[in-house]
């Protein structure tokens, strides 16, 4: 790739036929802002002499900095799984769901009539059980933390699922920021294999902008094989009546479907043709770092950001790193990953005393109870330049090696190259 490399393989020579052109502008960019950076120490020598002490440099074998201190970045992805209760969703199954009733049903607490669905299931006592478990989900929210979706499907039938909120379970048990929040959605799918008139009234009742729909179990009778809407059935007694105010309805071909509704689809598809679909995860991307790292210095550090701007920090930092550019966030964050340091007990600063594989561990531990008060201390105090300009060193190196890269040698100048040519950081 460069003068001083070659391929030693004969037959890997033969056949690598490109120039490698991306790879030697990296190689070169880091080069020139390796020089430079030497170059602004010793204004005065000469370009030739600059290249020689570089060169004698570079070619020093490299010193381990890993004792020195621990860097990290708050843009990294942790997961947080909640793992829910989903013995109601076997409960509604072997309750035998057969199908839907659909009709009017008077609600007390509105004082009127309003559209109602129904469940027909043979078995009471699980199906009841079933929606005490709705109830559970509603407290301190709504009725709507039960989520239901029907899509119609073309081949004339549809597809009714519930599932919990998922926004409304986020809000009951709140995930510290530091977090990545994963919720494992369980959902019961029924298939119905005809669409009558009164779904299709009640998909244009529910496109006001107010439109409650009562939503229950009804018991089959036992002698009964098929549901017939000319025989009455009972309500299951002790079953208070959901009223949702927002029930989607969908198409099978249509584009901008709900999650959960595309998510029903896909199992509905998968049981057809035998298949298993499965979402590929998304690509962490530089802009999800960023959005992550933002977030957690917003909520988890406010005091520490502030008082670090109030003092002026961020110049003085500046001044102590010389002709290397350096983000906003950096500082910031390596402001914070002091403090945290601090809070964690290590020995002396930069998560010293800690070993690599069980620092996020504690970082993770400590920023679960971690919050800042206004209590008229300075927890910057005793951190200065040199200390936060050695952070941020360490965080940046963090980074480097996140994204399996490594630093040609020990400057900040190389890191922050591979920052740049990643997207982690903006062009200077």
């Amino acid at each position: 790739m460069a003068l001083a490399h070659g391929v030693s393989n004969k037959v890997e020579a033969a056949y690598s036929k490109r120039d490698l052109f991306d790879r030697r502008r990296a190689l070169a960019e880091d080069w020139a802002a390796y020089c430079v950076e030497e170059m602004s120490r010793s204004p005065s020598e000469t370009v030739g002499a600059c290249y020689h002490r570089a060169m004698n440099k570079f070619a020093e074998p490299r010193k381990k900095t890993a004792q020195s201190g621990k860097g990290f970045d708050f843009g990294t992805p942790l997961n947080y799984l909640s793992i829910p209760n989903i013995e109601w969703a076997n409960q509604i199954t072997q309750s035998q769901v057969v199908g839907c009733a659909y009709g009017w049903q008077k609600i007390p607490e509105l004082g009127a009539h309003i559209p109602s669905i129904s469940l027909i299931a043979r078995s009471a006592a699980l199906i009841r059980s079933a929606f005490e478990e709705f109830d559970r989900w509603t407290k301190g929210s709504d009725d709507d933390a039960v989520e239901m979706n029907i899509v119609l499907l073309k081949n004339g039938g549809y597809l009714l699922g519930i599932s919990r909120e998922p926004s409304r379970a986020l809000a009951l048990s709140p995930v510290p920021a530091f977090f990545d929040a994963v919720h494992l959605v369980q959902s019961w799918i029924k298939t119905i294999d005809t669409t009558n008139k009164t779904l299709l009234d009640l998909r244009e009742y529910c496109r006001a902008l107010i439109a409650p729909v009562a939503v229950g179990p009804v018991l089959m009778p036992p002698l009964m094989i098929v549901p017939d809407a000319r025989v009455p059935m009972r309500s299951v007694e002790g079953v208070r009546p959901l009223v949702k105010f927002q029930l989607d309805f969908g198409d099978e071909d249509q584009e901008d479907l709900p999650p959960t509704a595309k998510m029903m689809l896909q199992v509905h598809r998968s049981s057809k043709d035998g298949s298993r679909h499965a979402d590929q995860p998304s690509e962490r991307t530089p802009s999800v770092w960023g959005a992550k790292r933002s977030n957690v210095l917003r909520e988890m550090f406010p005091l520490s950001v502030f008082r670090s701007k109030r003092r002026g920090l961020p110049e003085l930092v500046r001044g102590q790193l010389g002709t290397v550019k350096v983000a906003d966030w950096q500082i910031e964050q390596a402001v914070c990953n002091l403090v945290m340091s601090k809070v964690i007990g290590s020995t002396g600063r930069h998560y010293n005393g800690i070993s690599s594989k069980g620092l996020v561990d504690k970082i993770a531990s400590a920023a679960a109870a971690y919050s800042e008060i206004a209590d008229g201390r300075d927890n910057l105090e005793e951190f200065g330049p040199a200390d936060i300009a050695r952070q941020l060193w360490l965080d940046a190196d963090y980074l480097v090696g996140a994204v399996g890269e490594r630093a040609r040698d020990g400057s900040l100048s190389s890191r922050q190259s591979i920052l740049q040519r990643r997207g982690y950081l903006e062009k200077q």
